[in-house]
């Protein structure tokens, strides 16, 4: 299948130091780049995801492509050249015909606009999702003026609220923003103000604080902040109703004297809007979309999401170089979305989603419940021919469903429900999700636990916390981890007297035994809770150096207790560091060809199985002898060291799930580290990360100190003052021991220091 889209590169000169590059092959790598001229808005911060910002382009961050190339982007091939001029599309405008225009040259906002509507419509999978309505608005977006379309794109990438004229400035754009707004008004881009009803409340929110303080003068109020001054102004026209006409009602006055002072408004209409937020989910469903057309008035509402399109984001940050995706060859055979009518419910369940985490994060319970209630509705209404297509998906696909979308919302109507107590509803939820085996069951493990808490320790249903259990132990989609902690509670309720009665308890279970890592004790100088900042509880003195004293965290007071001991390096990453080997050492298995469906987009950071089981069936073949490979260090066709030295060299800085390029300081710092520990034992590490990185990416050690001259190491588990080992904790301490990996547990105990003052 070939998929025709436009796709800009920065052509880099060769250069040893460059990330990206080899040293030895002196291999060009290319990222996306998206204009060669860069139009900035003084007076708004464009909204990304990664909040890079209108301000920090204006400080010199410009693209530095020297040419453009229109491609046809074909799987399985390389990207092949076409021309060197950027071409939109014929239907089109390919430069700006307005002539209030500063420049001619298309911004990069509307060249990536552009870049997202022709890869979809270029695709006839994806062109046949759009119909009708549809088809209408986007015909008629690509015959705007240029103008117009800037300005839409403008308001597309900012919060959806009602904006006054006066606070829409693009002089870059244009000079007089109320013609093109007026445009987009009659060509049902934007609503107006004038032709909607806005009650009091929104005007008066709208309205800046000094204009809100003159009016509420005039009504004799005055208070220091605009909220009070608002409510005050509420609260009078509720007390003074019109007996006769409304028209001539003190609200009726007081909201014409407001409408008169904010001026006309414009907002985003929400056909258009919604079929271009539709346009970007298909572009690149991994990413997602959502509708903030119906959240708020003046835009007040923020959540983790809020008004922000990702994808455009995606491209915006590749072409500044802010992000550089890695180098693999898109395969996606299998269409996601197959019909219209799958696409349309997945955007309804991943809206109402989006919704329902925006309340919680307000903490906003009634109202998330609420939304949960509605979604359970809509649930029901899912196509038939979806949720048999969804049951045959690959597990790492059917997340990109309505089905999974909806089990989602049933796992955090959970939460709620637990949140404000109700857990008989709770734990009856809990039941119908760990009666299905066909979606997110990497969350079985803990809905099981949440299950048997609720009967043991809120609903004191003993009986029914031991079925649960007896039942889910055996389940295959509980892991380890999970399943130790549902052993710990079956050995607690045969404590119980109450089932002994009953004749339910039959004999304590014991999983396999567990080895565990020897134990160290060391006491550290807390501070007193009043100089106690962040996660700085503790104060090291250098030994020999009493006047020397640093105040830190309880893993840095166990970094420099080791520092001590002859371990003159260390790092404390938690389960970052071994991830950033797993990476290093896999890379080209990760990015592989040949595995259909796990790459679809150019803007992804790892395959869509990564963190299914999915991942390891897939490449079972070339991990095996890969991590045979590193269990010898250095064979005839692999070194441990070459390999390492390759990846960094080829590929650093370059994005990737799970590497943090910041976590060494230098390429020398990781192979002497990688030296200390062997190969033999990071074969051994990679192997049970391989299999479930999911799961097994939690749960490391806090440290790993080492020492290159002496070649020695060791992992360390941090405990602080009344902390203990968490149960995917002692699942890594079995391994690690079982394999010879050097490993202890240090617990910091606290001695006072009363006589400290701040």
């Amino acid at each position: 299948m070939k998929r025709s889209i436009l796709t800009y590169f920065k052509n880099t000169k060769s250069t040893d130091n460059k990330p990206g590059y080899s040293a030895n092959t002196k291999k060009r790598k290319t990222t996306f780049v998206t204009s060669e001229v860069i139009e900035i808005s003084s007076d708004e911060e464009l909204q990304t995801t990664a909040n890079v910002t209108d301000k920090s382009l204006e400080g010199g961050e410009k693209h530095d492509s020297t040419f453009f190339q229109q491609t046809n982007y074909q799987h399985k091939q390389n990207l092949e050249v076409h021309s060197r001029n950027v071409k939109l599309s014929n239907d089109q405008p390919t430069e700006c015909e307005d002539q209030e225009e500063h420049t001619t040259e298309i911004p990069y906002y509307l060249k990536d606009f552009f870049l997202i509507l022709n890869a979809v419509l270029n695709n006839q999978n994806d062109k046949k999702l759009f119909e009708g309505e549809d088809m209408h608005w986007i015909e008629k977006f690509q015959t705007m003026q240029c103008s117009s379309q800037k300005l839409y794109i403008r308001l597309y990438q900012r919060k959806c609220a009602w904006l006054p004229i006066k606070k829409v400035s693009y002089p870059r754009i244009t000079n007089d923003a109320a013609v093109v707004l007026n445009d987009l008004a009659e060509n049902g881009f934007l609503l107006d103000s004038h032709n909607c009803s806005l009650s009091l409340d929104d005007v008066l929110h709208l309205l800046s604080a000094p204009d809100v303080k003159d009016i509420s003068r005039l009504y004799h109020i005055q208070n220091n902040s605009k909220q009070q001054n608002i409510s005050a102004l509420l609260l009078m026209c509720k007390q003074q109703k019109s007996l006769f006409s409304p028209q001539t009602s003190l609200e009726s006055k007081l909201l014409k004297r407001a409408s008169a002072a904010l001026g006309k408004c414009y907002k985003l209409s929400p056909a258009p809007q919604k079929v271009f937020n539709r346009l970007l989910l298909v572009f690149d469903v991994t990413k997602g979309t959502i509708d903030d057309s119906e959240y708020t008035i003046a835009g007040q509402s923020q959540g983790p999401f809020y008004g922000k399109h990702q994808q455009l984001s995606s491209i915006l940050l590749a072409g500044m170089g802010k992000i550089i995706y890695p180098t693999y060859t898109i395969n996606d055979p299998t269409p996601i979305f197959k019909s219209r009518l799958e696409l349309l419910e997945y955007e309804t369940a991943y809206q109402l989603k989006h919704e329902v985490m925006m309340a919680c994060d307000n903490s906003q319970w009634q109202q998330a419940l609420h939304l949960c209630e509605n979604a359970s509705v809509a649930s029901l209404q899912v196509d038939e021919g979806s949720k048999k297509k969804a049951l045959k998906m690959k597990t790492f696909m059917k997340t990109f469903t309505a089905c999974s979308v909806y089990i989602q919302i049933l796992s955090l109507q959970v939460e709620i429900l637990q949140k404000m107590k109700k857990y008989d509803e709770a734990s009856d939820l809990l039941k119908k999700l760990l009666g299905q085996n066909d979606f997110c069951l990497s969350r079985k493990g803990y809905w099981a636990e949440r299950l048997a808490l609720n009967y043991d320790q809120h609903m004191h249903d003993e009986k029914r916390a031991m079925e649960v259990v007896t039942e889910m132990l055996s389940d295959k989609y509980v892991r380890v981890g999970h399943k130790i902690s549902l052993v710990e509670r079956y050995n607690k309720l045969c404590m119980s007297a109450k089932l002994r009665e009953q004749g339910l308890v039959k004999k304590e279970l014991h999983m396999q035994s567990f080895l565990s890592a020897k134990e160290v004790h060391i006491v550290g100088r807390i501070l007193p809770k009043r100089m106690q900042s962040g996660s700085a509880r503790f104060m090291w003195q250098t030994p020999g150096h009493p006047d020397d004293v640093v105040l830190c965290s309880v893993e840095e007071y166990a970094l420099a207790h080791y520092k001590s001991l002859g371990y003159n390096q260390g790092l404390h990453g938690e389960g970052g560091t071994l991830s950033c080997f797993f990476c290093l050492l896999m890379w080209d298995i990760i990015f592989m060809d040949g595995i259909p469906d796990v790459f679809r987009t150019q803007f992804q950071t790892h395959p869509l199985d990564l963190y299914t089981d999915e991942f390891y069936e897939h490449r079972k073949t070339y991990i095996v002898q890969r991590l045979q490979d590193i269990c010898d260090w250095e064979n005839s066709s692999f070194s441990v060291i070459q390999k390492l030295t390759e990846t960094w060299n080829l590929q650093q800085d370059v994005s990737c799930a799970g590497m943090n390029w910041q976590r060494f300081s230098s390429l020398q710092e990781t192979l002497a580290l990688a030296s200390c520990i062997g190969g033999k034992t990071l074969s051994a590490i990679l192997n049970i990360m391989s299999k479930d990185l999911r799961h097994t990416r939690s749960g490391l050690p806090d440290l790993v100190v080492w020492n290159p001259a002496k070649c020695i190491y060791k992992f360390v588990e941090v405990k602080g003052p009344s902390d203990r080992l968490q149960n995917n904790q002692k699942m890594w301490m079995h391994h690690l021991v079982s394999i010879g990996a050097c490993v202890e547990v240090c617990y910091v105990s606290a001695s006072a220091s009363r006589k400290l003052t701040v």
